[in-house]
């Protein structure tokens, strides 16, 4: 879930309508920035379901009792997380193993550095899978493979930046500097998208990765809390 926590209350959306507008932003890329493969279908599948397991967990938000606020993505207990991958991966590779592939090295890179137990476990068990995955596809190409990696990982932020900021500001600390290009979109300049507002609706890109123009919107819950004394 990302929380944007109000004067009286949460907005929250759901990571999985996060993840529907990457994939939105995805089929709307200008394709000089596509790499030719027969895996782009693949690709779009991984950028939009990247968070299908987040999808039970998000229908009844867990409460963090320690800060009186809902647990988002940001602080929820990695242990837990790692089940929430696990199951989301599993879903993708039913339909698509390369698309599986991209969102395990997608979730394991958040736990790489992490020493709990849950987090070493799932490192292990998606580096096997990744290995059996890559075996199993005859046309893969680690050098087009990180450049889709890196797609799922700007479109990602990208939409992250719209679902986690208010709009018409830019105040949270991961894009305080802008939206950060991974090193193998070499098709981009410098080391960050430069993202500014232009009013509470519209931003502007300096280096437009679209075709065109072009509009998104996502699902949002709205939760007033009500304070009872006594």
């Amino acid at each position: 879930m990302i929380v944007r926590e109000q004067p009286d209350g949460f907005i929250m959306i759901e990571q999985d309508h996060h993840a529907r507008v990457s994939g939105d932003m995805i089929r709307q890329w200008n394709t000089f920035h596509l790499p030719n493969s027969p895996f782009q279908s693949s690709l779009f599948l991984a950028i939009d379901q990247h968070d299908g397991g987040w999808k039970a967990y998000d229908q009844d938000p867990f409460w963090n009792d320690y800060h009186q606020v809902p647990y988002s993505f940001t602080d929820f207990p990695n242990p837990v997380k790692t089940l929430l991958y696990t199951n989301g991966i599993e879903n993708v590779e039913a339909h698509d193993s390369y698309a599986a592939l991209l969102c395990s090295f997608h979730y394991t890179r958040f736990l790489l550095d992490d020493n709990q137990l849950e987090s070493r476990q799932f490192v292990s068990q998606e580096k096997l899978r990744q290995q059996r995955i890559i075996r199993q596809l005859p046309e893969f190409r680690f050098d087009i493979f990180m450049k889709h990696y890196g797609l799922l990982q700007l479109c990602d932020n990208l939409s992250l930046f719209l679902c986690i900021n208010e709009p018409g500001k830019n105040e949270h600390p991961f894009f305080k500097n802008g939206i950060p290009i991974p090193d193998t979109l070499d098709c981009f300049h410098g080391k960050s998208l430069e993202i500014t507002w232009k009013d509470n609706h519209t931003l502007r890109v300096n280096e437009f990765p679209f075709q065109k123009d072009t509009s998104f919107s996502y699902s949002y819950k709205w939760v007033l809390v009500i304070h009872i004394n006594g």
